[in-house]
């Protein structure tokens, strides 16, 4: 693919996008068209953002959070790290976690507003973020 055709290329995506993509397909297309002295990788870093970009949503689009920061896409749970200390049990403000002192805690779902107390204070790193639709579990 010639400079030219790619930067057609990214020129008419970049209409179809949000204004910081299109910030970037605007530098990309002034690299490659313009300036012509900019090393590949310059053009590679930028094609990567929106790259980057492009498979964060996919990932959303198929029910899966790289970041693990989406509460409707994630959940917690107890490892067997769980020493029964009942630290997250105390921080816990909406009670989803069981009180087993000395025994391995459970995190209820239903109830679990996904606010992090519980991974914050434990200890032993017994709490975990998990994407619910994770084929492998370490997800």
């Amino acid at each position: 693919m010639t400079p030219q055709e790619m930067a057609d290329l990214l020129k008419n995506y970049g209409t179809q996008q949000r204004t910081v993509e299109k910030q970037i397909v605007h530098r990309l297309y002034n690299v490659v068209i313009r300036d012509g002295n900019h090393s590949i990788v310059e053009i590679e870093e930028l094609v990567s953002l929106r790259k980057a970009r492009e498979i964060k949503n996919e990932a959303h689009a198929n029910g899966y959070c790289p970041a693990k920061k989406c509460r409707e896409l994630i959940r917690y749970e107890i490892t067997d790290n769980c020493t029964g200390c009942t630290r997250c049990f105390q921080e816990c403000p909406v009670q989803a976690i069981s009180f087993k002192p000395y025994e391995k805690h459970e995190i209820d779902q239903q109830l679990c507003t996904k606010c992090d107390n519980c991974r914050v204070v434990c200890r032993d790193n017994a709490v975990e973020i998990v994407n619910i639709n994770a084929k492998d579990q370490n997800q």
